[in-house]
C-alpha cells in the first residue's frame, strides 16, 4: 500500500453504515484512505495482513455501541461532531437499525411471524444490494397471508408485500427527484461543505498531522512494516 494512506477493512456486501463510515473518512480525514471489503471470516486476517483498521465488525473499536452504529462512533471518536454530521448521523443510525425494530415490532408486537422466520428474511436481505425493501415486502407477505380478513391468504399476502414495497419506494423517489435538486440550499448541506472547506485549507497551512483528541485510539495506516500512525483528523488551526 502507498506510505501514508489508512487502510481499512470491513464486511463485504456493504449496506447504508459501511457505505456512508468511508465517505467519512476520506471527506474529514483521510481523503487517500483504502477500504478493504470482504468476507466476514477473512475481516481478521486481512486486518493483519494488511495493517487495515477493522470497522463496523463485531468487539472492535470502531463498530456499534448501544444502539449507536459505527457512524456515531467514528463521528465522536474522530471529533466531528458538527451540527450538520449529528443530523446526517441520526439519519444513518435509523436506516441502519430500521431493520431491528421492523423485527421486534413483527415478531415481538404482531406476532405476525416466528424467530425463524424473521431470520429467513434477515438472511434473504443480506443476499441482496437492497436489505430494508426485501425485509418489509417479505414481512408484509407473511402478515397480510397469517391476517387476511375476508381475502383469500395468497391474495392478501400478495396485496400485503406490493404494499410494503409501494410505500417503502415512493418516499426514497420522491426525496430523490423532487427535494434533491434543491438540497444545496440547505443550511446542513452549506455548514458541512464550509466544514469541509476550512478542513483542507488547514491541511494546505499545515499538511502534518496533528494529535487526536484520544491518541490510545490512532488508526495503524499502510502495511506491516511503514512503522507510520495516524494520530490527526485535522491540522492545528
Amino acid at each position: 500500500m502507498p506510505k501514508g494512506r489508512t487502510v481499512w477493512v470491513a464486511r463485504a456486501r456493504p449496506k447504508v453504515d459501511r457505505i456512508a463510515c468511508p465517505w467519512l473518512i476520506r471527506r474529514f480525514v483521510d481523503p487517500f484512505a483504502v477500504f478493504l471489503f470482504v468476507q466476514p471470516s477473512e475481516v481478521e486476517a486481512v486486518g493483519e495482513r494488511f495493517g487495515a483498521a477493522r470497522f463496523d465488525v463485531e468487539n472492535v473499536f470502531w463498530s456499534h455501541r448501544g444502539e449507536r452504529c459505527t457512524f456515531d462512533t467514528m463521528v465522536e471518536e474522530l471529533d466531528l461532531a458538527t451540527p450538520p454530521l449529528l443530523r446526517l448521523a441520526t439519519l444513518v443510525r435509523d436506516a441502519d437499525t430500521v431493520l431491528t425494530y421492523v423485527a421486534q415490532q413483527a415478531v415481538e408486537t404482531y406476532g405476525w411471524l416466528v424467530p425463524g422466520e424473521m431470520l429467513d428474511g434477515l438472511g434473504l436481505a443480506e443476499t441482496t444490494p437492497g436489505p430494508l425493501i426485501m425485509v418489509t415486502q417479505f414481512v408484509g407477505f407473511l402478515a397480510a397471508f397469517r391476517v387476511p380478513g375476508a381475502m383469500n391468504p395468497y391474495v392478501a399476502g400478495t396485496v400485503g408485500g406490493l404494499l410494503t414495497t409501494w410505500v417503502t419506494f415512493v418516499p426514497c423517489f420522491l426525496w430523490i427527484f423532487l427535494g434533491a435538486p434543491s438540497s444545496n440550499g440547505c443550511a446542513a448541506i452549506a455548514l458541512v461543505g464550509s466544514a469541509s472547506g476550512d478542513h483542507r485549507r488547514s491541511r494546505r497551512r499545515n499538511p502534518e498531522p496533528c494529535r487526536l483528541a484520544r491518541p490510545a485510539h490512532a488508526v495503524p495506516t499502510g502495511g506491516p512494516g511503514l512503522g507510520r500512525t495516524v494520530l490527526a483528523r485535522r491540522a492545528a488551526t
